[in-house]
């Protein structure tokens, strides 16, 4: 697979080498500089991960709908493993090579985002939800999350935004599973749902460990 240019072949096979200079001048001057600024985002988010991604968390954070992009498909650029997308290696290396300088230069920051989704409750809601379990007699297993995938950009910017902060993704350490969301059918069965949002849980815990340093504890 080399992006679905004609002279990609003739000429991966001319340089030897993914990482040849002509190469990747190649796959910028053809292939990436053309593509669409939504697909350029999706292929930089899976140039950053270590496994296949499923689509329905690419298209969420990457801000698409309906089904991966036939273009990306089509040309080998992505392919469609039983895990989720995976990004072509020649792809990765170009997009990945520079990381360090130019492709902070190059590419908006946003670009380097991490991935990964996950599943927030604020405490207060965890041991309201207990106590409500137990004032109804509840003897199976439940689940206490707020059911919905919060992705750990959105964690972050919240904590940034608060304290009037710029943030830079490091890129090159491990993200874990794609996708952690808890299934709260059961607890909203039993009448318990989450009241406190991500960003108040988020300002309240800031807000309570700011006390207590004034208070000088530890």
């Amino acid at each position: 697979m080399t992006g679905g240019h004609p002279l990609a072949v003739e000429l991966l096979e001319m340089y030897g080498s993914i990482t040849h200079g002509d190469w990747l001048r190649f796959l910028d001057e053809e292939i990436l500089d053309v593509l669409p600024d939504e697909h350029r985002d999706l292929l930089s988010y899976l140039a950053v991960t270590e496994r296949p991604v499923e689509w329905s968390v690419l298209a969420e954070v990457c801000g698409l709908e309906g089904t991966p992009p036939a273009e990306l498909l089509s040309r080998g650029l992505i392919v469609e493993l039983e895990d989720g997308l995976w990004l072509h290696e020649a792809m990765r290396e170009r997009l990945l090579l520079y990381q360090h300088w130019w492709w902070k230069w190059w590419y908006p920051i946003s670009w380097l985002i991490p991935l990964p989704i996950r599943d927030f409750i604020y405490s207060e809601d965890v041991a309201r939800g207990m106590l409500h379990m137990v004032k109804n007699k509840v003897s199976e297993p439940v689940n206490l999350g707020s059911g919905a995938g919060v992705t750990i950009k959105e964690v972050a910017e919240i904590i940034a935004d608060y304290f009037g902060k710029e943030i830079e993704w490091d890129i090159t350490k491990p993200m874990g599973d794609m996708k952690r969301i808890m299934s709260t059918e059961r607890a909203e069965s039993y009448g318990f749902n989450p009241q406190i949002s991500l960003k108040d849980g988020i300002i309240k815990t800031i807000e309570w460990y700011e006390k207590e340093l004034q208070n000088g504890s530890r």
